[in-house]
């Protein structure tokens, strides 16, 4: 008898920038829920510039990511944090987490026409950035 072929789900690159632009399509809504992601990080201080030249920058105080945390976490679509008792909290245990579905980094995708991450962990000194120029699959820089 021979082996059959595992079953393996697949979905369109597109499926990204669908849920991004339905979901965010406008300014205000998209960079609310990035504040809302700074506040999950327990930032206590988040600044948002509007560029004369249509650029957003959100930059945050919060405890950051790690290489590993950006691959585990932050790439991976629809990961539910409240699913244990602990991840109910953000990581400092202050705040209950307002993030509910994974879906909020989608919002980047909804606004820009490219979009660039930079994050470091409190206490690292390497940090990741990735940049993405609104195509399927995302570059990992320096």
């Amino acid at each position: 008898m021979s082996a059959v072929p595992p079953l393996t789900l697949s979905f369109d690159p597109r499926t990204i920038e669908h849920l991004g632009i339905r979901m965010y399509s406008h300014v205000p809504n998209a960079v609310a829920e990035l504040v809302a992601n700074a506040y999950d990080a327990d930032a206590t201080q988040v600044e948002v510039i509007i560029g004369s030249d249509h650029s957003i920058t959100v930059t945050d105080d919060g405890h950051g990511m790690s290489r590993q945390d950006v691959a585990d976490k932050y790439l991976r679509i629809g990961r539910n944090r409240r699913q244990t008792q602990e991840s109910a909290k953000t990581e400092s245990g202050r705040r209950w987490v307002s993030g509910k579905k994974g879906l909020g980094k989608l919002a980047l995708f909804g606004i820009g026409r490219v979009v660039e991450v930079t994050t470091a962990r409190t206490g690292e000194s390497t940090a990741t950035r990735i940049t993405e120029p609104f195509s399927p699959g995302l570059r990992e820089e320096g």
